[in-house]
């Protein structure tokens, strides 16, 4: 007698609480993936504006900073600069000419800065001079430019530059800077687009020539 026996394969599939369990793992990874990506992303465009500020300010630090030391003239024009105006002042045959920004949101928040060559180092700084050239990038405004001589030197100056990088929405105020009286602001961290916002101030002295 031939006893034809069948074999009994256990070919075992996934079942639907596995499949389920799977996708979640996967969901979660994907997701846990795209938030890394995203604080990667914020981390990198806020130390490419941050970056971008610091170079501005040191700049133009380094720029006043040498029209003192190499200039043939005393400062002349609006010194100290005062709060919340738009004026200019020259070191030897170099005009500065800036606008500084007001309290959010009642005063202008435009500022500017920029740079003219004068005809001769005793020009009248009243008058504008030739080859302007702007000092600070788009979105950048003024918060501080303090160009003072330190009482009781004959030719020290101290400088303080401090800008900020950021659309109105990104910044909140600081209030009145104890020293220059300038209104100052800052960064706010709460909001949206944060990354897109950077404060840099720099801080030095220098000796004139004259």
């Amino acid at each position: 007698m031939v006893v034809n026996r069948v074999k009994n394969l256990n070919n075992k599939g996934y079942t639907i609480v596995e499949l389920l369990v799977a996708t979640a793992v996967f969901s979660t990874v994907i997701i846990t993936v795209s938030v890394m990506l995203v604080q990667i992303s914020r981390m990198y465009y806020k130390g490419t504006v941050l970056s971008k500020t610091q170079n501005s300010a040191r700049e133009i630090t380094e720029d006043i900073s040498n029209s003192l030391k190499f200039g043939s003239s005393a400062v002349r024009g609006d010194m100290p600069i005062p709060a919340n105006a738009t004026g200019s002042f020259c070191i030897g045959s170099i005009r500065y000419k800036y606008s500084i920004i007001g309290v959010l949101p009642v005063a202008p928040t435009t500022s500017a800065l920029s740079r003219e060559k004068l005809n001769n180092p005793n020009a009248d700084c009243s008058v504008p001079g030739s080859d302007s050239k702007d000092m600070l990038d788009d979105n950048m405004r003024i918060n501080t430019l303090y160009v003072s001589r330190v009482t009781g030197s004959s030719g020290l100056y101290r400088i303080i530059v401090d800008i900020v990088y950021g659309e109105d929405e990104l910044l909140t105020s600081l209030g009145s800077d104890a020293e220059t009286g300038h209104n100052l602001q800052s960064c706010d961290g709460q909001v949206a687009g944060s990354q897109w916002c950077a404060r840099s101030r720099y801080e030095t002295f220098v000796s004139t020539r004259l």
